[in-house]
C-alpha cells in the first residue's frame, strides 16, 4: 500500500506539474500549483481536493516516522 500512495502523489505531481507548465511560468510548490490551477479554473475544485489529498497520503507514507501518535484516555 505504501508504494501506491507514493507512486500515486509522484503521478499526481507530474499531471499538476505538466498543466501548470504549460499556463504559468513562475516556479510554486506542488500544494501552490494545484490552488493556481483551480482559480484559474484549469481544474475542477473537486480535482484540487483530490489532488491535495493525495499529496497528503503520499507525504504520510514516504516519511512515516513524523506520525506522533498519542494515548487517548
Amino acid at each position: 500500500p505504501i508504494a501506491i500512495i507514493s507512486a500515486s502523489r509522484r503521478i499526481t505531481e507530474k499531471i499538476i506539474t505538466t498543466m501548470y507548465d504549460k499556463h504559468f511560468a513562475n516556479e510554486k510548490p506542488f500544494a501552490m500549483r494545484i490552488i493556481a490551477l483551480q482559480k484559474s479554473n484549469y481544474i475542477t475544485h473537486d480535482m484540487s481536493n483530490l489532488a491535495h489529498t493525495v499529496k497528503a497520503f503520499g507525504n504520510k507514507a514516504s516519511h512515516p516516522n513524523e506520525t506522533v501518535f498519542t494515548k487517548r484516555k
